[in-house]
């Protein structure tokens, strides 16, 4: 196990150098990673994921054919993991933990720091059974750069069965490492104890890691996942995901014909490359999705595709060229409730008698206009052959008894 890392200050002082030498490493823009890592979800507990090439995090310092990516190999929440293998692994994030300028935030505003962990089937670490992957503060005090520790073996320990899952706790023990003269001798106090006792009030933490210890064999095989971090103003869980999946259904938006609507069986009806359940028309191939007048039916499928109301008053002609979109569409013409029984007729353009009166009633300041402009247009229809004399007489009169204008 090796729970004291290093016999000696210098063999300390020469890993450190080692470090600085063989990773280079650029000061990560912290707070703008941060910022557009974050996902919220309406209370101040915060999701991000960490995917594949995520430039907030990055695998260093691995020795001992140590490695450490997010793979799928064994998924934890979503569609995969962190892979940790071998002797020494560091999947560094969210900062620089060699640079003094790379601050998160105080230790002494750190409430929460815990992981989940879990050791591979077969993996063999050559050390005791409840040898675990390791959990990371990295900080700096002055000029002093220190790491705090969680491992299982100094918290129980929980014994270790391989393919099972575990979560480290908000309370739990952290121990510490320090480069140059220090001590490293102490295991048994929480991140609150050791902020108070161990630190000043400046202290803060550089950078976040999870890997595994300098003791484990080169067979070692372990997995970690959703890591919490709070510094008191809510939690951030980081997952680590394989692929891109927005709507959870475990198939990654490079390859889901619907990225953004769960859909497992990916049904794709009209093989155009698109969905069903999100196909705007699921039956008629459309792979570009136009929707010229955004009503959510394809162009391809929409009988009225330049009209998002899809004739409104469903007389046969689309609304961009009816030119009475709304039309009354009342079996005979009804003025203010008179009926005259005469047959309501649409025209070609999609204007009906009853529609051209209530232009008449919207434009007249009174009574008299309302009749004299009815008058009128009755006149021109019976010129046109529309009305007889005596359906021209039943409609004028409704007229007159109404009480529009009036």
């Amino acid at each position: 196990m090796g729970f004291k890392r290093y016999q000696t200050n210098k063999q300390k002082e020469t890993h450190q150098n080692d470090m600085k030498t063989t990773i280079k490493w650029r000061t990560l823009p912290v707070l703008g990673l941060l910022g557009a890592a974050l996902a919220f979800n309406g209370s101040n507990v915060h999701a991000a994921t960490v995917l594949p090439g995520d430039p907030a995090w990055a695998s260093i310092g691995n020795s001992g054919l140590g490695s450490s990516a997010v793979t799928p190999t064994v998924p934890r929440s979503g569609n995969g993991s962190l892979e940790l293998t071998g002797d020494r692994t560091r999947f560094t994030g969210l900062g620089n933990p060699f640079d003094p300028l790379s601050n998160l935030g105080l230790l002494s505003s750190v409430t929460d720091f815990r992981f989940d962990w879990s050791v591979a089937i077969g993996s063999s670490q050559g050390t005791t059974l409840d040898y675990s992957p390791a959990l990371r503060l990295h900080i700096w005090d002055g000029l002093q750069r220190s790491e705090l520790i969680w491992e299982n073996a100094y918290n129980g320990p929980t014994p270790v069965v391989q393919g099972t899952w575990y979560s480290s706790g908000s309370a739990d023990n952290f121990w510490r490492f320090e480069t140059g003269p220090g001590d490293s001798g102490i295991y048994n106090r929480t991140i609150a104890e050791w902020s108070t006792d161990g630190y000043s009030a400046n202290a803060y933490v550089a950078a976040i890691s999870v890997g595994v210890g300098s003791s484990a064999a080169a067979t070692y095989h372990a997995f970690a996942d959703n890591v919490v971090l709070d510094f008191g103003a809510g939690p951030t869980t980081y997952n680590f995901e394989a692929f891109a999946d927005q709507d959870g259904d475990g198939i990654g938006d490079n390859v889901d014909n619907c990225p953004t609507t769960a859909n497992t069986g990916q049904a794709d009806t009209d093989n155009d490359g698109v969905g069903d359940v999100c196909d705007n028309c699921p039956t008629t191939t459309n792979a570009d999705q136009a929707d010229t007048d955004s009503d959510g039916v394809g162009d391809a499928c929409d009988a009225c595709p330049n009209d998002a109301d899809n004739d409104a008053d469903s007389d046969g002609l689309c609304g961009d060229v009816d030119a009475c979109p709304t039309s009354n569409l009342d079996p005979t013409v009804i003025i203010d409730g008179c009926d005259s029984g005469v047959l309501n007729t649409r025209f070609p353009n999609g204007c009906t008698i009853s529609d051209l009166i209530a232009e008449c009633a919207a434009g007249a300041i009174n009574h008299d206009q309302f009749v004299n402009c009815v008058g009128e247009l009755l006149n021109s229809l019976k010129a046109e052959g529309v009305i007889t004399g005596k359906q021209k007489g039943a409609i004028q009169s409704c007229a007159s008894q109404s009480s529009i204008g009036k």
